[in-house]
């Protein structure tokens, strides 16, 4: 069987260890043959990761203009250039596995949804089967939107919301028993390397730029950074722990981001700005930090998935919702509470509550881990249907 993984790519380090997932999990099939388009990434990339490329060069549904370009002219492109092209055809593609993560909803817009129709249709045409795996949907406001879901949820063969909001908001536009609700898929990749030598006992703050735009509805100029550097401030004076200011997604905005932040703290040695490129040693760093407050999902699905006490800083329903799954769903904040913010630092910060928190957290990742192997084998069932 030859199964297309579409919405996944290397330039963000969620989507790559989505697309990890897939690998750790299908290669124990060996009739399976895992595919993606050569816009993902480089071909070593691609083969680095066990996939191969196939012969047509989709881009992501929410990279609208390049979307359309490529899915209209694919055919003529990938003979301009060597990056896009591939080996395999296109048309013998059996399944396709939706890993997109967070792109249909009102913040991407009407596009996003009607761009994933098309590829719906263009699989359907070829009798593949088309799966949405775990990710965050919603919310659908516009008619249009609702509309183009609607079509999806119809015309896919199984489509999973990682969190209950997300599955609400599903099963508000259409009720379907395609419609199911299972966690991240990340969850289970694990990666147990040492991979700082020279720095211990530490604890990661990470920063996303896009709590600067994104977010800006739901926390007030400047008011981010000040929870980031009070949480910087305290972790200083309350701990011994070094504090790695730690660029999850490479590229400007999140490492100028890091970089702000540190000037904060110029003459201090325990504060540092680390990056690490490559995604399963990163989800290593953050698996053996102490704490993690952040602002990047996957960042915080790596903590605590691996047991480690976490706060997050956000403004999507998704934060909530998989801290929530861990029981702790007050230490995820969408806009400020100073009151309650304080609190949650303090119990964290305390070793003795810090070892209650991570025993529930321990507990939820058993309950999380039986929910995952089910996942995997109603998917494996609709694939070998």
């Amino acid at each position: 069987m030859n199964i297309l993984v579409v919405g996944g790519h290397f330039y963000n380090k969620g989507a790559h260890l989505m697309m990890k997932a897939v690998v750790d999990e299908l290669s124990k099939y060996p009739e399976y043959n895992l595919f993606l388009s050569p816009c993902a990434g480089t071909k070593e990339q691609i083969k680095n990761l066990g996939y191969q490329t196939i012969d047509y060069p989709f881009k992501h549904v929410t990279d609208y203009r390049g979307f359309e370009i490529f899915y209209y002219g694919g055919f003529f492109l990938k003979y301009l250039r060597e990056q896009y092209k591939g080996k395999f055809p296109v048309d013998k593609i059996d399944a396709v596995l939706d890993v997109s993560g967070f792109a249909y909803s009102d913040q991407w817009g009407k596009k996003a949804v009607k761009n994933v129709n098309k590829l719906i249709e263009f699989f359907k045409k070829r009798n593949a089967k088309y799966i949405f795996l775990p990710q965050a949907f919603g919310p659908f406001s516009s008619a249009e939107i609702r509309e183009g879901m609607k079509k999806a949820i119809d015309n896919c063969d199984l489509i999973i919301a990682r969190d209950k909001d997300s599955y609400g908001m599903l099963t508000d536009i259409v009720q379907s028993k395609k419609i199911k609700l299972y966690p991240d898929i990340t969850i289970k990749v694990k990666n147990h390397e040492k991979v700082i030598k020279d720095i211990s006992n530490y604890s990661c703050v990470v920063p996303n730029e896009r709590m600067l735009d994104q977010g800006r509805e739901y926390w007030p100029e400047g008011k981010y950074l000040e929870y980031v550097n009070n949480v910087i401030k305290r972790l200083l004076a309350e701990t011994d722990h070094n504090v790695l200011i730690l660029i999850h997604d490479k590229g400007v905005g999140d490492t100028d981001l890091a970089n702000r932040l540190k000037e904060n703290f110029p003459d201090e040695n325990r504060v540092i700005v680390y990056y690490e490129d490559d995604t399963m040693k990163l989800k290593s760093i953050l698996g053996q930090a102490n704490l993690v407050i952040g602002s990047r999902f996957h960042a915080l699905v790596s903590a605590l998935s691996q047991n480690v006490p976490s706060m997050a800083l956000g403004w999507s329903h998704k934060y909530k919702m998989l801290f929530d799954e861990y029981e702790i769903g007050d230490f995820s904040f969408d806009k400020p509470k100073d009151e309650l913010f304080n609190t949650v630092l303090q119990r964290l910060l305390n070793d003795e509550s810090r070892k209650k928190i991570l025993d529930n957290i321990s507990k939820s990742n058993l309950i999380l881990d039986k929910k995952n192997k089910k996942m995997w084998s109603e998917v494996v069932e609709i694939l070998n249907s």
